[in-house]
């Protein structure tokens, strides 16, 4: 058997096997639980959001869920992350909530008002600890604050059916600032007659939350997009919902549908998620459907569906704390499903407004995957917004563009051209893109994205907007669209646009991602790659759960494996000769704290004072106990920190300025081996001046002076 360990290189010649193992280090991991997440309560059936076999009984359809059992293997969540839920009362007592309640945090913002108990529904979707039903992060934490007290007229309404801007503006305040909640959720809405925006103080302390919450890497924000009924006509999504800085939620039903009562107009939507009969805990330790939802009646509820995507940001911000939330947001959109409804054609296309994928003015990116949010969590991914480059003009083709095609219907911000359905004599264009990747990936990343050409399809096109991967390496890749160059034209020369126009929309994130992986009775004649955040073990019974048989590399076959923490290669692994094996073991350290920079002139986006660092091992132990340098000092910028251990040590790095203010700190998950690291920080953006640098291991510290001098 073979193990490869962090900090190790290793090279093996063996029947045409190569197996190598290099230095590079990338900061990912934070904690993680192994092993399936055990449903116990009796009403998991009904949660059909976190888990649709296609049995529950309302028009089901499998696998329309936000794929929360498999997030599960990664983690339930931390108690470190806090989820304010800013609407009515809570039961902070609910058998199913009283554990992951932070009761001395409890806020009524309306005191003495009418006692309705609807924030228990949300409080269960997020947080419910698996008694009687179980929640999306069962292990975070609930920080309660009432603030909605629509009937009767009450001091907090004053007779409106809304709370007092003043009393939400506080409240939201109370959120990021007193109880330093990691997400606030706004499980409703409403519509203004003055316009887009309703800018007041409840705004102004809205923008507070996402630039000065969590330590400047602002807190997420999620609502609800809002449902009209009887009192409300069908609309634009609901304030505060289409703010650009909160991420607004629709409503799905388990049929993979659109909520039809779910409001989506405006261009504001960003995600769907589970909202039609959705079971949950009720007021008086009881469960059951969300309020005022009863099968066969009105059951939309957006304020559910807002809830489940607040508890997929508490896993993802579980995983890795240094998430901005406009990185949680983007990541969200990234790791969404563009489900298909059969029965109401709904069509995902490019927007130049919305640079995450494709989108749809009723289904925004689609159905968010906890468990690929999760993935694109530890390692951000990179996005791209890059013009196309012609390649290629075809001989003179026929062009036929579907007749079912509704292509402007509801897209108001799609470039001001239009194509009729018919046939045309064209010329096809080939445009292309490459994008240079500013990570290091050991592996072929996964590339996804969108362009606004059409598909290579002469015969019948569906005239849906379309990108191609054409090559994946781990440095570059390579995307292609189509347009169409119309022959003795009329109105319409391009379709749908000029080669000049087209833009690629792009995303590369890491791929594959398990959090053990076991190979085994496997053959690979091809190539594959596998990337596991614990370990990652290839033989003939390294598990229970397959039958026992070799895992062989096929001669011409390429397999690359990435994990967290080991690699195994036990009994009965084989490479054939003519076979390419490689493998990489990536990270242990965790940024645990990033103070925001000041705003340079001319920007207006909130930077950090360290937007980068790598680790390196670089030798044996020295003999001196607590070596540590640090260089160049004074630093114009790039900082590194060389130090020593003579034993397996855990370690933090923190950095204080000169007041004693943290603004930086690093702490490692498990162990490092004895020898000598080296740490470089890269975009340091700090004041001028000089600060504390510690080295803390297990059985000491040392700190060294360190002069920042631009």
């Amino acid at each position: 058997m073979i193990k490869t360990h962090k900090m190790q290189k290793v090279f093996i010649h063996s029947y045409g096997l190569t197996l190598f193992r290099s230095y590079g280090l990338l900061a990912l991991l934070l904690f993680f639980t192994t092993g399936l997440f055990a449903q116990t309560n009796p009403s998991f059936y009904y949660q059909w959001g976190l888990k649709n076999d296609g049995t529950f009984p309302y028009y089901a359809t499998e696998n329309i869920d936000i794929n929360a059992v498999e997030a599960w293997k990664v983690t339930k969540g931390s108690p470190e992350i806090r989820i304010a839920i800013l609407d009515e009362l809570i039961q902070t007592d609910h058998p199913d909530l009283t554990d992951n309640i932070l009761h001395e945090l409890v806020y009524d913002a309306c005191p003495g008002g009418v006692e309705s108990y609807r924030g228990t529904a949300w409080a269960g979707i997020i947080a419910a600890k698996d008694i009687g039903i179980v929640g999306v992060a069962p292990n975070c934490k609930i920080v309660p604050i009432r603030i909605n007290d629509l009937y009767p007229i009450s001091e907090c309404n004053k007779g409106f059916q809304w709370t007092e801007d003043i009393i939400l503006a506080n409240a939201i305040r109370y959120a990021w600032e007193t109880a330093k909640a990691d997400i606030i959720v706004l499980p409703w809405g409403g519509d203004y007659p003055d316009g887009w925006y309703y800018i007041n103080e409840v705004d102004t302390e809205l923008l507070n939350a996402v630039t000065l919450g969590r330590g400047g890497r602002g807190c997420v924000i999620v609502a609800a997009a809002g449902q009209w009924n009887k009192y409300m006509r069908p609309g634009y999504v609901d304030w505060p919902a289409r703010l650009p800085y909160v991420m607004g939620v629709g409503a799905m039903a388990p049929d993979g549908g659109p909520e039809l009562k779910s409001e989506f107009g405006g261009n504001f939507l960003d995600v769907v998620a589970p909202g039609y009969l959705i079971w949950t805990t009720k007021n008086n330790n009881a469960y059951g459907w969300k309020p005022d939802m009863i099968p066969g009646g009105a059951s939309c509820s957006t304020e559910a569906a807002c809830s489940f995507v607040s508890g997929i940001a508490a896993l993802m911000l579980s995983v890795n704390p240094c998430l901005t939330q406009e990185e949680v947001r983007n990541i969200i959109a990234l790791s969404c499903r563009k489900v298909v409804y059969e029965k109401y054609p709904v069509y995902y296309t490019f927007f130049p407004s919305h640079k995450y994928g494709s989108w749809n003015n009723r289904m925004g990116y689609g159905l968010p995957d906890s468990y690929k949010a999760l993935v694109f969590s530890l390692s951000m991914p990179e996005t791209f917004d890059v013009p196309g480059k012609l390649k290629s003009i075809s001989n003179p083709l026929t062009l036929s563009i579907k007749n079912d095609w509704n292509y402007y219907d509801t897209f108001p911000d799609f470039p001001p051209y239009q194509v009729e359905n018919g046939t045309y004599n064209v010329k096809r264009h080939e445009v292309t893109a490459t994008v240079q990747f500013k990570n290091n990936y050991p592996l072929p990343p996964l590339v996804q994205g969108i362009a606004n050409g059409f598909s290579d399809n002469t015969l019948q096109n569906d005239g849906r907007c379309f990108m191609e991967v054409v090559n994946v390496m781990e440095t570059d890749a390579t995307v292609r669209t189509y347009v169409y160059e119309v022959i003795n034209p009329g109105h319409i020369k391009w379709i749908p646009t000029h080669p000049d126009s087209v833009r690629f929309h792009i995303a590369v994130m890491r791929d594959n991602l398990h959090n053990e992986l076991f190979l085994q009775n496997e053959v690979e004649p091809t190539t594959k790659n596998y990337t596991a955040i614990t370990t990652i073990a290839a033989g003939k019974n390294v598990t229970s759960e397959k039958p026992i048989g070799d895992y062989v590399i096929e001669s011409g076959g390429s397999v690359g494996l990435q994990a967290g923490e080991s690699i195994t290669l036990a009994d009965g692994f084989h490479a054939q000769a003519g076979s390419f094996f490689k493998t990489h073991i990536e990270p242990f350290f965790i940024c645990d704290h990033k103070a925001p920079a000041p705003v340079k002139s001319g920007e207006n986006e909130l930077q950090y004072v360290i937007s980068d660092y790598t680790v390196e091992k670089t030798g044996v132990d020295k003999v001196v106990r607590d070596y540590m340098k640090i260089y160049p000092n004074p630093s114009a910028g790039e900082v590194t920190i060389e130090y020593n251990l003579s034993l397996s040590e855990l370690v933090e790095i923190t950095l204080h300025d000169n007041s004693g203010k943290l603004v930086y700190k690093l702490r490692n998950r498990t162990p490092h081996e004895a020898g000598v690291y080296k740490i470089t920080f890269s975009g340091v953006e700090l004041p001028n001046g000089f600060y504390l640098c510690t080295l803390k291991t297990e059985t000491g510290q040392k700190t060294e002076k360190l002069i920042i001098a631009k």
